[in-house]
């Protein structure tokens, strides 16, 4: 692809249905990230980044001295007041650091971190600088260490456990806020903690070392709550997540829904389903059909025609793609609970609304839509964009 905005800005696309829990911001303000582009980009300085409120109003001035944030998870931009940004250091080495912004725009916990995540339920994942290779641990709001770098990976914590695996080690497990393990990292992969509930791997042939690159090494997927306790038997081929109390299961070739004790709510028949979201969840059915459905499994109504693509809904609006000429070859529209298309097919980019707002890539023009369609903030591309697909 040749347009540098579009992978930063669409990067979501190839994530399709992975989606991480964002922290609780109901106190928080809203803000959204801005991106301005100077006229001697890609060089050092080129690139200002500043957020805006939800009214479009700029809250933080775009600046250099922050490199542009991505959350290509859709979560939460200064969760719990604060956001990581990384920086350029001009007395230190190396020079790049992270540190946490507050929503005033200055620093709440100074750069000093190889590497930063937001902040979910009181802590953030970071690595340390002066810590082993790769080290990661755990800060509180004042940046101390609540629980010291030593993962190679470290998730955010969500209903009160973290997806980890150890330095050296090539096994996961979860951890509670103490740094306790609840879950014995002997797991090849953990998937999302969603509403109690945490999806778990395991080979299905045991293994004493990891597979290589070469290799094939099948996994069964199971269910476990967050005292570590095993709730749903390792039976299923593919990891999923509960969303709003079920899961969707694609079983050789056929998709239901379980509920939190494996049974099936929605029966297996459908050839591919995807996350429930605001009461709904859109599925294919076997003979080809994209309809969106309820928790009995009943067809709420079927996606308009030519969809080739579509997002869970959120703030009462679904994303939806159909073929055209954008950047990965779809235009872009959103429908609400009718099926009804509220803003038709005319974005080359956009991602789900979130807090009000939408950021989309309408031509010329990228920004920040309301729900009527009106940018609140918006910046032309055009000159931009001829100097993002020259070679470089």
């Amino acid at each position: 692809m040749k347009c540098y905005f579009a992978v930063r800005f669409l990067g979501f696309l190839i994530l399709s249905n992975v989606y991480c829990a964002a922290a609780d911001d109901s106190g928080s303000p809203k803000l959204f990230p801005i991106t301005e582009f100077g006229p001697n980009w890609p060089q050092p300085g080129s690139i200002k980044t500043g957020f805006i409120d939800q009214t479009g109003a700029v809250v933080l001035a775009p600046t250099t001295d922050i490199m542009p944030p991505h959350h290509f998870d859709h979560s939460a931009y200064f969760a719990e007041g604060l956001e990581p940004v990384q920086v350029q250091l001009k007395t230190k080495w190396p020079p790049l650091a992270w540190g946490y912004l507050d929503t005033k725009g200055s620093f709440a916990i100074e750069p000093q971190f190889e590497q930063a995540e937001p902040f979910s339920e009181g802590l953030a994942a970071v690595a340390s600088k002066a810590g082993p290779p790769w080290g990661r641990g755990y800060i509180d709001h004042t940046g101390k260490w609540v629980i010291p770098p030593q993962f190679e990976q470290a998730g955010p914590f969500v209903d009160g456990v973290a997806d980890v695996q150890k330095t050296g080690d090539w096994l996961r497990g979860c951890i509670d806020r103490t740094g306790k393990w609840i879950i014995p990292a002997q797991y090849p992969s953990i998937g999302q903690i969603s509403e109690g509930m945490i999806c778990v791997g395991r080979y299905v042939t045991p293994r004493t070392a990891p597979p290589s690159s070469m290799e094939q090494a099948p996994l069964v997927w199971g269910f476990f709550d967050t005292t570590g306790k095993q709730i749903i038997d390792f039976k299923f081929n593919e990891p999923s997540v509960f969303k709003e109390g079920l899961a969707a299961i694609n079983q050789d070739g056929t998709c239901g829904y379980i509920d939190k004790t494996g049974a099936y709510a929605i029966a297996p028949t459908f050839l591919m389903g995807w996350d429930f979201s605001e009461g709904v969840a859109r599925v294919k059915t076997k003979d080809g059909k994209m309809i969106c459905i309820d928790k009995h499994g009943t067809t709420a109504f079927e996606w308009p025609p030519h969809v080739s693509w579509a997002e869970p809904f959120s703030d009462g609006l679904a994303a939806t793609a159909i073929r055209g000429k954008g950047p990965q070859g779809r235009i872009y529209g959103f429908i609400d609970h009718t099926g009804a298309y509220v803003l038709p097919p005319q974005y080359l980019g956009a991602e789900p609304f979130s807090n009000g707002l939408s950021q989309v890539l309408a031509g010329e023009e990228s920004g920040y839509i309301d729900k009527t369609g009106h940018f609140v903030w918006k910046q032309n591309m055009s000159a931009l964009e001829k100097k993002l697909q020259m070679p470089h």
